[in-house]
């Protein structure tokens, strides 16, 4: 669940990480193509995303994107300036990331009212 999470979120921690990348990411593209973020989830980065390199392969995906658009230098320097600090590194360095909770939404409910008759419970 945890690597779920990870891998989920990396191309927003990138794209929300500057106001310019974050207007790029949601911008449509030339001639009225899919936004970045939109064609980077449809179909550039099936397949091409790794656990251990994630950040690296999405600012890899996002790049081609960008070159695409003639836009790659920009958007690689976008990467660089200020950069960006994983979401998941926020976790480790705000201390216990073992107490983030999953759990269903029954099981909060029934957590807090135990004599809710919460459906599953």
């Amino acid at each position: 669940m945890w690597h779920h999470t990870q891998t989920t979120n990396t191309v927003n921690d990138i794209l929300m990480s500057t106001p310019s990348l974050g207007s790029w990411g949601r911008t449509p593209g030339p001639g009225g193509g899919l936004a970045p973020l939109q064609e980077f989830m449809i179909s550039r980065s099936a397949g091409r995303l790794r656990g251990a390199h994630i950040y690296q392969d999405t600012e890899q995906v996002l790049g081609e994107i960008a070159d695409d658009q003639g836009r790659g230098e920009q958007v690689r320097n976008w990467f660089r300036r200020p950069g960006y600090v994983p979401e998941s590194l926020f976790y480790l360095v705000a201390g216990r990331p073992e107490r983030i909770l999953i759990s269903s939404m029954e099981e909060r409910v029934a957590a807090l009212w135990p004599h809710s008759n919460t459906p599953g419970m």
